[in-house]
């Protein structure tokens, strides 16, 4: 027969277990939404902050002629910061190349712009995406690269650089004159 204090011991270890489940729980959740951060802004920022508030960032309607020529000064200086930007990111990444040889100009990868045919560039690499359009987490959005245009400082604005080793799936070429 058991005791009473044998009862409330094991009491006391049930409750114990549930809090040590309940704290592993909140731990995972804590390393996924830590993990899930992309480009250094949280996801509840990415959630709720426009795009347009994330990438532009405009002198108010009441700035003053000065601040905002001010600002039209700076605009080669945020242009080089940001190419600087741009090439820290591959260099993190590995300053990847295409393996394959081939060379493509950006008139031809511009007849490559449909979700069913579609040729991108990425810091000089060519990607035909065709295959992978529909299981992009940002959906019709690689629609907007299409063009050849180099789609390198938008993607380096919204990946983190360890997916760059996923070009090797999709390159096929380099841009000639990158």
């Amino acid at each position: 027969m058991r005791t009473a204090w044998q009862e409330a011991t094991e009491e006391q270890a049930r409750h114990h277990h549930v809090l040590s489940l309940a704290f592993l729980l909140v731990v995972v959740c804590f390393l996924m939404v830590w993990c899930l951060d992309i480009s250094s802004q949280s996801v509840m920022n990415r959630v709720f902050t426009s795009p347009q508030a994330r990438w532009y960032h405009t002198p108010s309607s009441t700035a003053s002629p000065s601040a905002v020529n001010t600002v039209e000064g700076n605009l080669d200086g945020v242009a080089a910061d940001a190419k600087n930007s741009v090439k820290e990111f591959f260099a993190l990444a590995g300053n990847f190349m295409s393996p394959q040889p081939q060379r493509y100009t950006r008139d031809e990868v511009a007849q490559h712009r449909t979700a069913d045919d579609l040729w991108i560039v990425i810091d000089g690499n060519v990607l035909d995406v065709s295959l992978f359009i529909h299981q992009h987490p940002g959906g019709l959005v690689l629609l907007d690269g299409a063009g050849g245009q180099d789609m390198a400082t938008v993607f380096a604005r919204f990946h983190h650089p360890s997916s760059v080793r996923l070009f090797a799936n999709f390159c096929i070429g380099h841009v000639v004159g990158a």
